[in-house]
């Protein structure tokens, strides 16, 4: 029951356009950006590495910066070129943008208990997307498994020897479930 407006362009100039068209309005627009080529966060580089998630741009300023709320408590902000190169990094994405309205209020009890409902299917039922080892509560008993059986291939005994692939995958795990 809340309004939202898509777009999505294969065009970085338009892309950044529509961002710039949505704030002239005195909207927000949320974009979808790779976390791995932003200054602010700390995520390895590489061709190998990339992070796609929603962000809000808020603010900008021609020709300098762009304010991003961005899982912080402070705010954040990244060049122009920057944004752009990270909103167009993953090209099925296709620069996806959205705004969204007010919700209806009468709507939204209905909605909330529908979202929490949702949440509850994922972590109870089948996966939304590929196998059920990788989402809910099978996910966490798959880990589990992993972490103490060391005769798997799969085990993290196996996959994840001390040094350098045993930090990328705490850390990993680290980032994803505690931050």
């Amino acid at each position: 029951a809340i309004p939202m407006n898509v777009q999505q362009t294969p065009n970085p100039q338009k892309a950044a356009a529509n961002v710039v068209g949505a704030l002239a309005e005195g909207k927000i627009a949320v974009v979808w950006a790779d976390g791995a080529s932003l200054p602010y966060n700390n995520y390895p580089q590489g061709d190998d590495f990339w992070s796609v998630m929603p962000l809000l741009v808020y603010g900008y300023e021609p020709g300098g910066s762009v304010q991003i709320a961005d899982r912080a408590c402070v705010p954040l902000a990244a060049s122009e070129e920057e944004l752009i190169a990270a909103r167009s990094r993953i090209g099925k994405h296709r620069n996806r943008m959205m705004t969204i309205g007010a919700p209806n209020p009468n709507k939204l009890p209905e909605a909330v208990r529908g979202g929490i409902q949702a949440c509850i299917e994922i972590f109870t039922g089948n996966s939304p997307v590929g196998s059920n080892g990788n989402f809910g509560f099978n996910a966490y008993q798959k880990w589990a498994k992993l972490l103490t059986e060391a005769r798997s291939k799969e085990s993290w005994a196996v996959r994840y020897a001390p040094g350098e692939r045993m930090y990328a995958g705490l850390f990993s795990a680290y980032k994803y479930i505690e931050v």
